[in-house]
C-alpha cells in the first residue's frame, strides 16, 4: 500500500505539472524532493500504515514534481547538439548511486541500528535538499523567453 500510494502520487504530480508552472520550476523541484525525508523519519518515529501511505502520496507528488522541473529545465537550458550526453551522463548518475545506497542500507542498520539508520537516511535527504536549494545557480535559474515560432510562407495550407 505504501508503494502503491507513491506511485499514485507521482500520477497526481503528473497531472498536477500540466496546468501549475512554478516560474523557478527547478528550485521548487528541488525543495519538494525533500518530502522523500518523511518516509524513512516516519518509519523512525511511527511506522503507521495509514500515515506512510500518505506520506508516500505527498512524497510522490514531489518526486513527479522535480522529475518534470529537471527534464523540462535540461531541455530548456542545454543546448540541442549536447542533451543527448547530458542525459547519458544523468542517467549514469542515477544507475550508479540508488544501488550504492541501497547496497549501503545493510551495513549500516548493522553498524549503527534500524534507528539510527533511518534518522540518518532522512537527514541525508534534508541536507541533500538544502544543498541543491542553497546553490545560487539553481535559485537564480528562470525560463529562457519563448522563441517566437518561425512565420510561414504561406499562412494558409492548400
Amino acid at each position: 500500500m505504501v508503494v502503491a500510494a507513491g506511485s499514485l502520487g507521482a500520477v497526481a504530480g503528473g497531472v498536477l505539472s500540466l496546468s501549475w508552472r512554478p516560474r523557478r520550476a527547478i528550485l521548487v523541484g528541488c525543495a519538494l524532493m525533500g518530502l522523500t525525508a518523511s518516509t524513512p523519519l516516519l518509519l523512525a518515529l511511527a511506522p503507521y500504515t495509514w500515515a506512510l501511505v500518505v506520506a508516500n502520496f505527498v512524497a510522490g507528488v514531489g518526486i513527479e514534481q522535480a522529475g518534470v522541473a529537471w527534464y523540462s529545465t535540461l531541455n530548456e537550458q542545454i543546448p540541442e547538439d549536447r542533451l543527448a550526453r547530458v542525459y547519458a551522463y544523468d542517467d549514469l548518475g542515477s544507475f550508479l548511486a540508488l544501488p550504492l545506497a541501497q547496497f549501503a542500507a545493510g551495513p549500516a542498520v548493522l553498524l549503527l541500528g534500524l534507528q539510527a539508520t533511518l534518522y540518518a537516511a532522512a537527514a541525508l535527504i534534508l541536507l541533500a535538499t538544502l544543498a541543491m536549494v542553497a546553490t545560487p545557480s539553481v535559485r537564480a535559474l528562470v525560463p529562457k523567453p519563448a522563441e517566437p515560432l518561425p512565420a510561414s510562407e504561406d499562412p494558409v495550407p492548400g
